[in-house]
């Protein structure tokens, strides 16, 4: 069950307390907006974030692999990593600061206090997301 977020999101929690898992997008219906599949670290209010995963948007040719930061409510970064339906993700704490690892390598870090670990899959607009996987 999706829970609709504002703004036109809508996010499922599969796992709270999950910080890492192999995840992959088989296939994905995207007639706007986009789908994705994510592990991060997100602050209770959900205000504050620090993701990586794999998604797809209308018009792309495949999924990507993802990085996203945010503070505020706000986006405050985001890169494509790379063209794949597949990534292993781990989010990994250190004090306050929170670091991500994709496939093995260290692509971003980002101070949140009392956030926790997640998986969850996401949509944008009418996206779904019927076909992705994961593995702990």
């Amino acid at each position: 069950m999706l829970a609709f977020a504002g703004w036109g999101y809508y996010y499922q929690a599969i796992d709270h307390g999950v910080d890492h898992a192999r995840i992959c997008i088989t296939s994905a219906a995207v007639t706007s907006g986009h789908v994705a599949v994510w592990v991060g670290a997100v602050t209770p209010d959900g205000d504050g974030w620090l993701q990586a995963g794999v998604e797809q948007s209308y018009g792309d040719t495949g999924p990507r692999v993802y990085v996203e930061t945010g503070r505020d409510g706000e986006q405050t970064s985001f890169a494509y990593l790379g063209s794949s339906s597949c990534a292993t993700v781990r989010v990994v704490k250190g004090g306050r600061a929170w670091r991500v690892r994709v496939d093995g390598r260290l692509v971003r870090s980002l101070t949140l206090p009392m956030a926790g670990p997640v998986l969850e899959a996401e949509t944008y607009e009418t996206g779904t997301h019927d076909s992705y996987t994961f593995t702990r």
